[in-house]
């Protein structure tokens, strides 16, 4: 495992512990064997459909009364 997975395995997150720490090694292990084609700029339209799911349900902040 490489530094950088044993250093976001010490938990440097909120809530560490055990599990937490568990399920980052886990998780960097996992992104050490992904291909890295998966690991891209996202398209112009990719990029844009994703803010757009957000904006769309983003809460708005409640107006409030003067």
């Amino acid at each position: 495992m490489s530094a950088s997975a044993h250093a976001m395995a010490r938990g440097s997150l909120p809530g560490s512990g055990p599990v937490r720490s568990g399920h980052t090694v886990f998780s960097a292990r996992r992104r050490l064997l992904r291909p890295g084609e998966e690991y891209r700029e996202p398209t112009a339209q990719e990029w844009q459909d994703f803010l757009a799911h957000f904006e769309l349900r983003s809460p708005s902040a409640p107006a409030h009364a003067t």
